[in-house]
């Protein structure tokens, strides 16, 4: 159907990414994308127009500050489980309010959106430049 309305291209990601936490489907899509060899751009969606505090919780994740995870570490060893520790710990180490980061971290968009932009800061892709469109992001490669 979607060829059949103007689409180049549609790749199907295999069911092991698909099936598994965020950063595996934002990997398994954007390595197949990249070796496709003709994806110059990637459009994707988020709850709210945040991309440079949505970098910021990117690199924060992919980088681990040690302040982090000595934060990370004190939360777990209080016994919150891991996605409530991560937050504690990111808001703390951001200053940012907790609905604020909520909004960031409940969305099912921004959690991928989050996900793509640590795979391309991880795979060095981010030669590209990022922006933001009302609730999309569009990242050229």
């Amino acid at each position: 159907m979607a060829l059949q309305n103007g689409v180049d291209i549609v790749i199907e990601l295999p069911f092991c990414f698909a099936v598994r936490s965020a950063y595996y489907f934002a990997r398994g899509a954007l390595e197949l994308l990249n070796r496709t060899g003709v994806v110059s751009h990637l459009a994707f969606g988020c709850e709210n127009n945040t991309l440079p505090l949505l970098k910021t919780l990117a690199n924060v994740l992919n980088n681990e500050p040690e302040d982090y995870k000595i934060l990370l570490k004190r939360h777990l060893s209080r016994g919150l489980s891991y996605p409530l520790a991560r937050s504690r710990s990111l808001q703390t180490y951001l200053n940012i309010r907790e609905t604020e980061l909520n909004q960031l971290l409940l969305g099912s968009n921004n959690i991928l959106a989050i996900e793509y932009l640590r795979v391309i800061m991880q795979e060095k892709m981010l030669s590209c430049r990022c922006q933001s469109y009302a609730r999309a992001l569009l990242i050229t490669i």
